[in-house]
This record gives C-alpha cells, structure tokens and sequence, in this order.
C-alpha cells in the first residue's frame, strides 16, 4: 500500500486539532443529512488545505483568526483565494471572533451562502 501525500496527513492531523471556532461551526455543518449537502472539513485541494469546502457549491469556506489581518497573511490568502477562483472555487472568509460569538448565526449564513450557490449551478 502506498503512503499518502504529506498534505493528506497534514489535512488528517488538522481535522483532529481544530480551533475552538472551527469545531463551533462545524458541529453545525457536519450533517449532510438535515442540510442536504456535504461539508468537509481540512480538505486538500491542491497545494493548499481549506478550512471547509463543499463541493456541490464549490464554496470553500475559512473561518479566519486575528493572524490573517498581517501582511504576510493577506498576501498569502489572496494568491490562495486567486488559486481556487482559477478552479471555479470561491471562498467565503469568516472571522473566528463573529464564530465565537454567534455560532449559529455563522452557520446560519454559510449554509445559506451554500444554498444560494446550489440554486446558481
């Protein structure tokens, strides 16, 4: 059997270490069933791993802490961000204080982001 890119055990090892706004948000999107579409969580996607993607839509969506408001952060997420709009993916960025602070709230406008973008396709 072959080993799997590192970046799949990089993805695998973040879907057991995320932060306390990731996990607040995900318990709210991880039910394909009730919502009618499928999230996953730390997805591969080339060179980058995002935060949560849902494929039907192409929706990645990254839930950002105070670290993305640094230079070299935004730079990062804008040659990530143009990557994955070049792959017909759009990312929908929320901050991780808004998670904290309104958890269902945050869910509330991913999933209906998601569902505008299934009506779209």
């Amino acid at each position: 059997m072959t080993r799997p890119p590192a970046k799949y055990d990089l993805a695998r090892k973040l879907r057991q270490q995320m932060s306390p706004a990731e996990t607040r948000i995900w318990v709210r999107l991880r039910n394909r069933e009730t919502l009618g579409f499928n999230v996953r969580r730390s997805y591969a996607f080339g060179p980058y791993i995002l935060d949560f993607y849902c494929d039907d839509a192409k929706l990645c969506i990254e839930v950002d802490g105070a670290q993305h408001h640094f230079d070299e952060a935004r730079i990062y997420d804008e040659k990530r961000d143009a990557y994955l709009k070049a792959h017909g993916i759009e990312t929908l960025r929320i901050p991780a204080i808004q998670v904290m602070e309104d958890p269902d709230g945050a869910a509330l406008y991913v999933i209906d982001e998601i569902r505008l973008r299934l009506t779209q396709v």
